[in-house]
């Protein structure tokens, strides 16, 4: 045999057992099998070279794979029944509070005992304190700048003070611990952010009747901002808002779970 034909007989070997395998994914006994990148390569390279290396590190990524959607899929459900169940029925709670109660007037909130559960709706009265930017009740802030750039706030002071709501026809004194429940005006200087209620924003309150040193008073449990149509229209919104939400969350974690579990189930079978 000549010197080029000699230099053509690997040529020829690769191109016969090239043929060979495309023979073999044409096989249909052998239908299922024969597709296999690990038994292409072997028939193309004479069963002389292995994919270990490669399916090794397929193995690698599909178990990584898994476990990130393992571990998404947990937190997305968490996450989302916490906030598709918590916060509407908060939300719920208040609006059924509200929903229970009439919004009376100065003379009816007068003429009772103490002790009784009442709801007013009026505005913060001018002769309330104010802060130098002009809130009567108020949350302070101060920006933090992050290494990446970005901006949080850090929380300075609360005040939520003893308040004149002013009803229709006469002043009522609101006291206690309240908790606030809308959206309050926002005003931001610098690194500096004012969150509040100015004189003069509708609110209602729901608290019980107390003896006071002028007569009687508000023992305030909860002060909503807006009408009392405003605020159940709002708080509702906000319920539906957080359900939906949440168990869109549910159903992505749901889905991921599924996922990392079929995944993991192929790695794990014989």
């Amino acid at each position: 045999m000549s010197t080029d034909d000699a230099d053509f007989r690997p040529i020829v070997a690769a191109l016969g057992r090239l043929d060979a395998a495309f023979a073999t994914l044409h096989q249909p006994c052998q239908a299922s099998h024969a597709g296999s990148p690990d038994e292409l390569a072997r028939a193309i390279l004479g069963g002389e070279a292995s994919l270990a290396p490669g399916s090794a590190m397929s193995l690698a990524l599909r178990r990584v794979l898994a476990g990130v959607l393992l571990a998404l899929g947990s937190l997305g459900l968490c996450c989302g029944l916490f906030a598709g169940l918590l916060f509407p029925w908060l939300f719920n709670t208040d609006v059924a509070l509200v929903q229970g109660l009439p919004s009376l007037s100065y003379v009816a909130f007068e003429d009772g005992a103490p002790g009784r559960k009442v709801l007013i709706e009026g505005r913060l009265s001018a002769r309330n304190r104010v802060s130098p930017e002009g809130f009567v009740l108020y949350t302070r802030s101060v920006a933090v700048h992050e290494p990446d750039g970005d901006r949080s706030w850090q929380e300075l002071e609360q005040v939520h003070p003893s308040l004149l709501v002013e009803l229709p026809d006469g002043l009522v004194r609101v006291v206690g611990d309240y908790r606030t429940n809308g959206s309050m005006e926002r005003e931001e200087r610098g690194d500096r952010l004012v969150e509040g209620l100015r004189v003069g924003a509708e609110v209602i309150v729901v608290g019980r009747t107390v003896q006071g040193q002028e007569g009687l008073e508000l023992d305030a449990e909860l002060l909503g901002v807006g009408t009392r149509a405003e605020f159940i229209a709002a708080t509702q919104m906000a319920a539906r808002f957080f359900g939906i939400f949440g168990w869109t969350f549910v159903a992505l974690g749901v889905l991921m779970l599924l996922g990392g579990g079929w995944l993991l189930w192929r790695l794990l079978r014989p």
